[in-house]
């Protein structure tokens, strides 16, 4: 059995997200392989890796989107969107600069938050970056 397939249903959603947020403009010129990992259920869901070396050189892609297929056929279609999304965020496009040149660089983006739930609880939003957090869910219970 093989452990990797091909998932043409996580590269329609993309499509479709990239055609619809203007966040994800840069996922267009990315070249992206989608897959599934043949797994049972797991506690991670999916992952957005760069290829680089010599996977760079033998597939031409610039990143691989992976998603565990027990994970991923447990999952609703909205949490399958929301998961895509997820994962497409962190390609990030960097622009290279020299006198002569100008050279793509395609690097992950970090998520925008690194947290525990329990600091919130203890001490709220306590840095302007918290706040924003805060701000966004409070826009979301409107």
């Amino acid at each position: 059995m093989a452990t990797y397939t091909d998932a043409p249903e996580v590269e329609q959603i993309a499509q479709k997200l990239i055609d619809k947020y203007p966040e994800l403009v840069e996922c267009q010129e990315a070249k992206v392989k989608y897959i599934f990992k043949v797994s049972k259920t797991s506690d991670k869901m999916g992952t957005c890796s760069p290829t680089s070396g010599k996977w760079k050189y033998l597939t031409d892609y610039d990143f691989v989107i992976e998603m565990w297929a027990g994970s991923w056929e447990e999952l609703t279609n909205h949490q399958r969107e929301a998961l895509t999304y997820h994962e497409l965020r962190h390609i990030m496009k960097v622009l290279k600069i020299t006198d002569d040149n100008v050279e793509v660089k395609w690097k992950t983006r970090k998520h925008s938050y690194e947290l525990f739930l329990r600091e919130l609880v203890h001490y709220g939003a306590w840095s302007t970056h918290y706040q924003e957090l805060f701000d966004a869910i409070k826009e979301l219970s409107r």
